[in-house]
Protein backbone atom coordinates (compact mmCIF):
# COMPACT_ATOMS: atom_id res chain seq x y z
CA UNK A 1 0.00 0.00 0.00
CA UNK A 2 2.44 2.56 1.29
CA UNK A 3 4.48 1.81 -2.05
CA UNK A 4 1.36 2.91 -4.30
CA UNK A 5 1.18 6.70 -3.12
CA UNK A 6 3.53 9.59 -2.60
CA UNK A 7 4.93 11.86 -0.17
CA UNK A 8 2.64 14.08 -1.95
CA UNK A 9 -0.41 11.99 -0.99
CA UNK A 10 -3.09 14.03 1.15
CA UNK A 11 -5.03 12.73 3.74
CA UNK A 12 -8.82 12.17 1.90
CA UNK A 13 -6.82 9.88 -0.66
CA UNK A 14 -4.84 7.53 2.38
CA UNK A 15 -8.12 6.48 4.34
CA UNK A 16 -9.81 4.35 1.80
CA UNK A 17 -6.09 2.17 1.82
CA UNK A 18 -6.71 0.46 5.22
CA UNK A 19 -10.18 -1.27 4.21
CA UNK A 20 -8.37 -2.30 1.03
CA UNK A 21 -5.37 -3.55 3.10
CA UNK A 22 -7.87 -5.39 5.44
CA UNK A 23 -9.55 -7.08 3.21
CA UNK A 24 -6.60 -8.61 1.44
CA UNK A 25 -5.10 -9.48 4.33
CA UNK A 26 -8.67 -11.31 5.23
CA UNK A 27 -8.41 -13.32 1.61
CA UNK A 28 -5.14 -14.75 2.12
CA UNK A 29 -4.15 -18.29 3.00
CA UNK A 30 -1.47 -19.40 5.64
CA UNK A 31 0.52 -22.52 6.16
CA UNK A 32 -1.60 -24.65 9.22
CA UNK A 33 -0.23 -27.93 10.18
CA UNK A 34 0.42 -29.19 6.98
CA UNK A 35 -2.28 -27.71 5.00
CA UNK A 36 -3.88 -23.87 3.72
CA UNK A 37 -6.24 -22.03 6.40
CA UNK A 38 -7.66 -18.50 5.85
CA UNK A 39 -5.61 -16.25 8.25
CA UNK A 40 -8.56 -15.11 11.11
CA UNK A 41 -9.30 -11.14 10.87
CA UNK A 42 -8.90 -11.14 14.63
CA UNK A 43 -5.12 -12.03 14.42
CA UNK A 44 -4.70 -8.77 12.02
CA UNK A 45 -6.33 -6.65 14.66
CA UNK A 46 -4.84 -7.90 17.72
CA UNK A 47 -1.43 -6.87 16.11
CA UNK A 48 -2.89 -3.99 15.38
CA UNK A 49 -4.08 -3.19 19.09
CA UNK A 50 -0.13 -3.55 19.37
CA UNK A 51 0.70 -1.35 16.57
CA UNK A 52 2.97 -3.98 14.71
CA UNK A 53 0.78 -3.47 11.27
CA UNK A 54 -1.63 -0.66 10.87
CA UNK A 55 -4.47 -0.10 8.55
CA UNK A 56 -3.11 3.79 7.75
CA UNK A 57 -0.36 4.40 5.65
CA UNK A 58 1.42 6.20 8.69
CA UNK A 59 -0.35 4.34 11.82
CA UNK A 60 3.55 4.30 12.85
CA UNK A 61 3.84 8.08 12.75
CA UNK A 62 0.08 8.80 13.90
CA UNK A 63 0.78 6.50 17.17
CA UNK A 64 4.36 7.21 18.00
CA UNK A 65 6.26 4.28 16.72
CA UNK A 66 9.27 3.86 15.17
CA UNK A 67 9.08 2.48 11.85
CA UNK A 68 10.68 -1.18 11.22
CA UNK A 69 12.85 -1.63 8.44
Amino acid sequence: MVDEISEDTQEPDKRPRGPQVLGWAETQMMPLRGTQAHSHKWSYHALADEVRIGWHPDYQGMFGVAKNE
